[in-house]
């Protein structure tokens, strides 16, 4: 039996998938401490998943700057110091 949450092969007596604990029966995938998350199909209209998806993205761009600026900081610490290592060599 192949499993519909991993895609592994599984004897075809089993009740749980033997790689991800899948449950055949009951159609849910278990992980970690017993905790369930049930597999279900999300039914959602076009224009509300493109509204979704600028939300996303709006909402990305605070992420983006605090990451650009770590770069730039970074670079600008690992740049002074090539160029102090630099001057001592020279």
């Amino acid at each position: 039996m192949k499993c519909p949450n991993c895609a592994s092969e599984n004897p075809e007596e089993t009740k749980r998938c033997g790689n991800c604990s899948y449950d055949f029966q009951r159609k849910t995938a278990t992980f970690g401490q017993g905790g369930e998350v049930v597999v279900t199909d999300i039914k959602m209209p076009f224009w509300s998943m493109v509204v979704f998806m600028v939300k996303w993205a709006i909402a990305s761009i605070p992420a983006l700057i605090i990451l650009y600026l770590i770069g730039i900081l970074l670079m600008a610490t690992l740049g002074g110091m090539n160029m102090m290592i630099g001057t001592r060599m020279h």
